[in-house]
């Protein structure tokens, strides 16, 4: 039964929780612009600046939030926050995604100064088709969770409505997860195809494409727990 707007406790862990999933949404995109400005093979110091610049200050932000988060959660009465461990498991897991989007931008960095001949052509169009299905599934979550916002301070017909938009969002990021998949694995076969000469390219490509799949894969998670959140909220 629903049991009307939540507590302040839940309030402020939902706007943390915005803040950092948007936090991750905009360094996907920037990503993405990175990579789609240069036809999917941006040069090293390129690759190197973005690391540096808006992954560190983005991943910093995103530490500093989810920190404030835990000791919130651990200094108030534990007790009065309902699904404590929900909160915990989504705060602990952009944390993951944003260290995900690291690693992978430190593999593109590596992948342009040790194999920059592996950086052009259809495999690097399939891998910026693989980031572009990532940013915009990154950008439905957060469109969820500032929905969930909703579903827990708003009326009851509100939240029920909410929730309907919740679950159709969800439904949507499966489908992108499906395409997800196919693109991979895709781009696996098409790596050893036209690599198979050069093992260090096809190392570095496979770290760099792994490290988009499984920021997707995360994401996915995310949903689900986001998913199970707002029904536990509404029910």
């Amino acid at each position: 039964m629903y049991t009307g707007p939540s507590n302040l406790s839940k309030t402020v862990l939902l706007e943390q929780l915005v803040f950092v999933s948007n936090e991750a949404s905009t360094l996907l995109f920037e990503l993405y612009k990175l990579l789609s400005n240069n036809n999917g093979a941006p040069s090293a110091e390129a690759v190197d600046k973005f690391l540096r610049q808006d992954v560190a200050l983005s991943k910093d932000r995103v530490d500093s939030a989810v920190e404030k988060m835990l000791y919130y959660i651990a200094s108030s009465r534990i007790d009065l926050i309902d699904h404590k461990e929900f909160y915990i498991n989504l705060a602990l897991r952009y944390k993951a995604i944003m260290s995900l989007i690291e690693s992978a931008v430190f593999n593109l960095l590596l992948l342009q100064r040790k194999a920059p001949e592996a950086g052009t052509g259809q495999i690097m169009g399939k891998v910026l088709e693989l980031v572009k299905l990532s940013e915009e599934t990154m950008y439905l979550l957060t469109q969820e969770i500032r929905r969930l916002v909703g579903t827990s301070s708003g009326s009851e017909n509100t939240a029920k409505s909410l929730l309907k938009n919740i679950e159709s969002t969800a439904d949507k990021i499966k489908m992108n997860e499906r395409i997800a998949d196919e693109v991979y694995r895709e781009l696996q076969e098409r790596i050893v195809d036209e690599h198979a000469g050069n093992p260090i390219a096809v190392m570095l490509l496979r770290d760099f494409v792994n490290n988009i799949e499984n920021i997707f894969d995360t994401i996915v998670d995310q949903t689900t727990d986001i998913l199970i959140l707002a029904r536990s909220i509404v029910a």
